[in-house]
């Protein structure tokens, strides 16, 4: 009991000088080495976890609490088959144990064999134990039943645990999931970070990330190796990302995602690239992992991926933006007299006011005839005094004269999709799309036309990711309102769409029983 203590509160070396003591008056006490298997997971030592529990089953071939912690630590480190067999060994154990069938379903659980578990159960039932079973054991039977199809024993299964705790996260979070979409639900979340991840191994790694922020500012690859070699020293934190992708709670696919972008390990990528064309997980999940493999180049800015979206396979284009504010790049540095003139130009077209649009900008023009931003504002100015064919004119020139003018390739990209001209908008857009460093203003101009051509060429979900993405990389762009209702109606639609789609799934169902 007082190593459990010492264990509570960390403090993992007086664990071990009693532990020792301990051994010494009492050899073959199994207890002791189980706990110190469960210090040296703590301490983030997996190989002496391991030899403590080997020794504990040599002194009691059936300890449950050997067979559970070899089961989990095995697989843990990637050894799948060994685990497995230690799983089958528990599995059969006939062990006079208090957590006799907790220790089994969690181990059958932790190797992921939902089968197993409901086996499980059945024989806790016959046994009329299921009073012995403790609040995680009936999360996980709640995963097994909600793996195989059947949601309604799942709810009823995190619903007891929640009566033994009602503060247990995974239970909780479970339980809540359920209400919601299938697309919005990340369900099952089966364990937490801290089950994969001993504290040692999560504070040693910040201390090497920490170690290689100093590098970062000098080099991005100096830092990423210096994580990469890490991770390659510590095999369970790749494991650890492979299983929290499909298993993990949203903090543990979080910090997957965040290990997986941080680094840029390749079999990391690897695991992220089979998640997000996968089906496990949310949309966004999905769509935030294929942003993370564009960043590194697994997948090509602008390149279409077809991703499972809204319960079907669409395609995506991939988008990889630095953005920033301040001035843009290009920038002619005008003087105070011209610039006054735009000013008021830019206050007079956000007033809707042309005509004084057109004054203020064409007095600008006299000192800088070819600057194609005044052009631009002048096309705009022209559109609001309905004199379209002029405007349209000097829409073309600037888009043939000024290749490599952002505004003026959109401005000629928007005329294309009013005109149902979409696969000629589409060339003006891929070409100003493909820049990877964008100012906040071109960025917002990129997303607006862009969801302008999705709602054109009748692909709503586009349009969708769009505003998204538009909202998360400039919130406060007081543009988005342009679109704000366009985009709710998408989203009721998908609403009443995704309604439609259940109600046929439960008619399938009904058909075949």
């Amino acid at each position: 009991e007082l190593l459990q203590v010492f264990m509570g509160l960390g403090e993992y070396q007086q664990c071990k000088k009693l532990a020792i003591r301990l051994i010494k008056e009492r050899p073959n006490f199994t207890p002791t080495f189980n706990n110190l298997s469960q210090v040296s997971w703590l301490e983030g030592d997996l190989n002496e976890a391991i030899e403590y529990s080997l020794k504990t089953l040599e002194i009691e071939e059936d300890n449950v609490h050997a067979l559970s912690n070899l089961t989990r630590f095995l697989f843990i480190r990637g050894e799948e088959e060994e685990a497995l067999i230690y799983a089958e060994r528990l599995v059969a154990s006939k062990a006079d144990a208090s957590e006799l069938w907790i220790k089994k379903i969690e181990a059958l659980s932790f190797v992921r064999d939902d089968e197993g578990v409901l086996a499980i159960l059945k024989e806790v039932e016959k046994a009329k134990e299921i009073n012995l079973l403790d609040y995680a054991a009936l999360h996980w039977i709640a995963v097994a039943f909600y793996d195989n199809g059947d949601i309604k024993s799942a709810r009823d299964y995190w619903g007891k645990s929640l009566q033994i705790d009602p503060y247990f996260s995974l239970a909780k979070a479970n339980f809540d999931a359920l209400d919601l979409p299938e697309t919005n639900r990340d369900c099952p979340q089966v364990f937490t970070m801290d089950m994969w991840l001993s504290r040692k191994t999560v504070k040693d790694l910040a201390s090497a990330v920490g170690k290689a922020a100093s590098k970062k500012e000098e080099d991005d690859e100096t830092f990423r190796k210096v994580v990469v070699d890490f991770f390659d020293k510590r095999p369970e934190i790749i494991r650890f990302v492979s299983m929290a992708l499909s298993w993990g709670d949203v903090k543990a696919k979080e910090t997957a995602l965040y290990f997986s972008d941080m680094s840029g390990h390749p079999e990391l990528l690897d695991l992220l690239k089979a998640f997000a064309l996968g089906e496990s997980g949310t949309d966004s999940s999905r769509i935030e992992a294929s942003q993370i493999l564009t960043k590194h180049g697994v997948f090509t800015a602008n390149e279409n991926v077809e991703l499972w979206l809204k319960g079907e396979r669409k395609e995506l284009m991939m988008m990889n933006y630095e953005i920033y504010y301040g001035s843009e790049e290009n920038d002619i540095p005008f003087n105070s007299k011209v610039m006054r003139l735009i000013e008021r130009s830019m206050d007079a077209l956000h007033d809707k006011d042309g005509v004084e649009a057109e004054r203020y900008l064409r007095q600008a023009l006299t000192k800088h005839p070819d600057n194609p931003t005044l052009l631009n504002n002048l096309a705009g100015a022209l559109y609001m005094q309905n004199r379209e064919e002029e405007a349209e004119v000097l829409i073309s020139r600037i888009a043939n004269d000024f290749p490599d003018y952002f505004f003026g390739q959109l401005t000629a990209a928007r005329k294309a999709i009013n005109a149902g001209e979409l696969e000629k908008a589409i060339g003006f857009i891929k070409k100003m799309a493909s820049k990877k460093k964008l100012h906040v203003t071109e960025f917002s101009a990129l997303c607006a036309v862009q969801i302008s051509f999705f709602i054109e060429d009748d692909k709503p979900e586009g349009a969708l990711t769009w505003y998204e993405m538009w909202e998360k990389g400039y919130p406060e762009d007081p543009k988005l309102d342009d679109y704000a209702e366009q985009i709710d109606m998408i989203r009721v639609m998908g609403k009443i769409k995704n309604l439609v789609g259940d109600n046929k799934k439960r008619k399938k169902k009904k058909n075949k029983r």
